[in-house]
């Protein structure tokens, strides 16, 4: 993943938690924050394993993990999105 795209999903899920800042609790919105960052410092680390990998099964591995963890990240927005429509 570039740069451009990591800066492009960071400022997504900045505006959205921007957007729903008066739907939520400070508490609520500092839980979110904090599993956004931990998605995110997982893909991080994640896609450097996969970098360093050697293996190509430990490399598939690495990769299905930040393909599962991005998944995470976009059902966290989603439910987000749903919690700012009701």
């Amino acid at each position: 993943m570039n740069i451009m795209m990591k800066n492009a999903d960071y400022n997504y899920e900045i505006s959205l938690l921007r957007r729903i800042i008066m739907a939520l609790t400070s508490k609520e919105l500092l839980l979110i924050q904090d599993n956004i960052k931990m998605c995110q410092n997982s893909i991080k680390f994640m896609q450097g394993c996969v970098e360093m990998a050697t293996d190509q099964q430990v490399k598939s591995l690495c990769q299905q993990m930040v393909k599962d963890h991005q998944t995470d990240l976009q059902t966290l927005a989603k439910h987000i999105n749903t919690a700012t429509m009701q």
